[in-house]
């Protein structure tokens, strides 16, 4: 009976050891097991905006990877769509979400309509362009870790956003350090003046029009403060010539600015490569990533 007794308590025994050998080499397998990173995506963010007449707004932020696992302050790219488009428009792009997030920088991505991202000289509740340099830029540095400070934000955009981003950056060269219209409009305040134009610009050669314009305002910079300017269009594109001009503005005024002309005309074939060119910039800009 004894011998009976010591068998079943050695059995018991053996199948203890068993199962802890088991639950530690298991422990062992899940430990080897490398986190899962969760997948970049542009989240979208609702406000109420004192610049659209106290209305909801929607606009998307796409954070850098490992932004939630970490402590670090990132600098902020503005990025401005093109007309006809909205704030889904980068994200769409099946390269982008993957790579903009590998650059080590929030990227703030504002639903512009049609607006231009001016302030609308004949709508008081548009006003696009205080939109962006004020209430996103405080929501942004209020509720994001950012380096909120001139070179370490930056704004950019393609065709329609480019000219918005060119205006915002000109007339507010305290905020933002780079600035790149790519494919921009950039003489759009000299239009013909038709409904929709005097809408936003104000009459043709008025001083409401020549505070919207860039090429007027270009001419006003002071050299030593205005924003580093990264230009880049199509040579096929038929807005060439309004860069071309800027580019001659810039540099009549020694402002620095690099231009570049590329094959292509006002298409994404242009506007994927130059974002990729225009992250490149701002990855050597002094103090973009606060260094």
């Amino acid at each position: 009976m004894r011998a009976v007794t010591l068998r079943i308590a050695r059995a018991r025994l053996c199948a203890l050891a068993i199962c802890s050998a088991s639950a530690a080499l298991a422990a062992q397998e899940n430990s080897a097991v490398p986190a899962v990173t969760p997948r970049p995506m542009a989240r979208t963010v609702r406000i109420t905006s004192a610049s659209l007449g106290n209305s909801e707004y929607a606009f998307a932020v796409l954070l850098p990877t490992g932004y939630d696992a970490s402590t670090r302050r990132y600098p902020v790219l503005f990025l401005l769509h093109g007309g006809g488009q909205t704030h889904t428009a980068f994200p769409s792009r099946a390269w982008f979400t993957r790579e903009a997030a590998a650059r080590e920088m929030i990227v703030v991505l504002p639903n512009g309509g049609r607006s231009f991202f001016a302030n609308a000289a004949g709508l008081p509740e548009a006003r696009y362009e205080d939109l962006i340099a004020s209430d996103l830029v405080q929501y942004v540095d209020t509720h994001y870790r950012t380096l909120a400070t001139r070179e370490s934000r930056a704004i950019g955009g393609i065709s329609m956003g480019g000219f918005g981003a060119a205006l915002i950056a000109l007339r507010h060269p305290d905020l933002f350090g780079t600035a790149g219209p790519l494919s921009a409009p950039l003489a759009s305040a000299r239009g013909a003046g038709d409904g929709s134009s005097r809408v936003i610009f104000g009459a043709p050669g008025s001083e409401e029009s020549w505070a919207r314009d860039p090429l007027t305002l270009v001419t006003q910079l002071v050299p030593g403060t205005a924003p580093y300017f990264y230009v880049a269009c199509g040579l096929d594109d038929g807005l060439l010539g309004a860069s071309r001009e800027f580019d001659r503005l810039l540099s009549a005024q020694g402002l620095p600015h690099r231009y570049v002309e590329v094959p292509g005309g006002h298409t994404w074939d242009v506007w994927d490569d130059q974002l990729r060119a225009f992250f490149d910039v701002l990855a050597l800009r002094p103090g973009w990533n606060g260094k």
